[in-house]
């Protein structure tokens, strides 16, 4: 069995400090290899790697000579790979880059996007996704899966009609801030400068903030 190569690409990674506006983590792979600072959240997943941006399918204008890649390319049908960099302390930052986002991806249905938040010690992130494969939406949502209900615990489907969702490079951001008087988290929700809403996740009240990164999700097989 095959699996498809799916791509996320992203020129630079920036976790800023929101109140200090303080960069806490950046890098544009311009050395040709990523930050050490990056890590995994599942053991023997892919890493982040660096490809000349020459290869990539289309040159990002205002981008270097490397590109960041995420690529999900193991055996079954339906696989994740995310990378991510800062620490689980981490709280009130913004994340930012670059992302190519897939249209109607020939190969299956292909999710790319920035995730706001990961901590494989408890099993959770938050991710925000571009889901352009027979959707006209962006997903924000959890990895925390009721079986009773067979949906997430923390979900929004976000309308795109008013966004360029042609494939390509787009550029998406998540502002991400912890209330202080019941630890619920807020994300706020950037598309090519589009402000896409704020959405809190308080299900359990959960201090969720820190380890930021980027995700690929790729499904095929299914007609």
């Amino acid at each position: 069995l095959m699996k498809t190569l799916l791509q996320v690409l992203f020129s630079v990674l920036i976790i800023s400090n929101i109140s200090a506006q303080d960069i806490l983590f950046s890098d544009d792979f311009e050395s040709g290899t990523p930050s050490g600072e990056w890590g995994l959240f599942w053991a023997d997943e892919e890493g982040v790697t660096a490809v000349d941006m020459t290869t990539v399918p289309e040159i990002l204008g205002s981008g270097g000579d490397y590109a960041g890649l995420v690529q999900d390319m193991d055996g079954s049908y339906t696989g994740a790979s995310m990378a991510i960099a800062g620490t689980e302390s981490d709280q009130n930052y913004t994340i930012e880059a670059d992302v190519y986002c897939y249209v109607n991806n020939a190969m299956g249905s292909a999710y790319t996007g920035i995730v706001a938040y990961a901590d494989s010690s408890v099993n959770y992130y938050v991710k925000l996704v571009a889901d352009f494969d027979g959707d006209n939406r962006f997903r924000l949502y959890n990895n925390q899966l009721n079986f009773s209900t067979f949906s997430y615990t923390f979900s929004n489907s976000i309308d795109a009609s008013g966004v360029d969702k042609t494939e390509g490079w787009h550029h998406m951001k998540v502002v991400v801030n912890t209330n202080s008087t019941d630890n619920s988290v807020s994300y706020q929700c950037f598309y090519d400068e589009v402000d896409l809403g704020t959405y809190v996740d308080d299900t359990d009240l959960h201090t969720y903030t820190g380890h930021p990164g980027v995700f690929a999700f790729q499904q095929d097989g299914i007609d």
